[in-house]
């Protein structure tokens, strides 16, 4: 996931320069957390795929201009390396052996597309953000 200024400028570059395509593009992200209880934020993002190979670009826009504390759209951790697991809490268990650090919860997570996903975030060695993420049904 990279955060980008313009979602608009940014997909015609990555389009342009490197034969990705749009798989989707996502206006809302609907968080079912933990305790159940359901939250909707508005989003810039786009999922950029090479045709006929797994591998996806995840874009969200964040204006340049945004200070982390006022601004709308994805949080600054939204910045991460996403690995895509078949069973997430088994990876959460095999992270959390292997030094992972600051998990997040496991929480549901519906695009505006209805893709569904459980996801969570932890810490490497170096502090770099990692998102598991298992999905439940649909397409990323």
């Amino acid at each position: 996931m990279l955060l980008v200024s313009n979602l608009d400028s940014s997909i015609t570059f990555y389009t342009t320069a490197f034969d990705l395509q749009v798989a989707q593009r996502i206006t809302e992200l609907r968080v079912t957390g933990a305790d159940g209880a359901p939250s909707a934020r508005p989003v810039k993002m786009a999922l950029l795929k090479f045709p006929g190979q797994e591998f996806v670009l995840e874009l969200a826009e964040r204006p340049a201009s945004a200070s982390t504390s006022t601004s709308t759209g994805p949080a600054p951790y939204y910045q991460h390396v996403g690995v895509d697991v078949r069973d997430i809490a088994a990876a959460a268990e095999r992270v959390r052996k292997a030094g992972g650090r600051d998990p997040s919860v496991i929480q549901t997570v519906t695009l505006s597309s209805g893709s569904v996903a459980k996801n969570m975030f932890f810490r490497g060695p170096s502090g770099e953000r990692v998102e598991l993420m298992q999905l439940v049904s649909g397409e990323f």
